[in-house]
Order: structure tokens, then C-alpha cells, then sequence
């Protein structure tokens, strides 16, 4: 039921202290978010979601852009075809 799957990298604005924190939460309390990792390099989080379709990621991404406006940047890619 939820053919989408992407894949999202989110750097994160550390505007309070405890705002990665509260993001990390927030990546553990979305069902359609099926695996995160903290990463290295020049974003923070990369995480899989799987959605019903592109409106339905686009809900999730507005849900977190709400809830932290102060991102710094969200990359996705959309998985055209699992090679393994």
C-alpha cells in the first residue's frame, strides 16, 4: 500500500540547544519513516520513508519543515527502481 519509497537528507539548524534532539524524536514518530542515520559530511540525517504517493510525502516533508522552520536544506531523491 505504500509503493513511494524516498530517500532524504536533512541538515540541521541548531538554532536551540536541543533542536537535533527534538528532530531525532520527531524522525522516530513518523510510521512512514522506516530506517534514519545520523550521518557525516554536509548533511545531518538520512532517512527512508515510503509513502502512498508524492502527495503523501510532500504532507510528511511539510509536517517536519512546520515543526522545525529552520532547516537548513532537505534533499530528496525518489527510488525509481531497487537494483538490490
Amino acid at each position: 500500500g505504500y509503493p513511494v519509497q524516498v530517500f532524504t537528507l536533512v541538515s540541521v539548524e541548531r538554532d536551540e540547544a536541543d533542536t537535533f534532539d527534538r528532530f531525532e524524536e520527531a524522525i522516530r514518530a513518523e510510521p512512514t519513516i522506516i530506517h534514519a542515520a545520523i550521518v557525516a559530511g554536509t548533511s545531518d540525517i538520512l532517512f527512508w520513508a515510503v509513502a502512498r504517493d508524492l502527495t503523501g510525502y510532500r504532507e510528511l516533508l511539510r509536517r517536519l519543515t512546520d515543526a522545525f522552520p529552520t532547516l537548513k536544506s532537505v534533499t530528496t531523491f525518489v527510488m525509481l527502481e531497487e537494483v538490490k
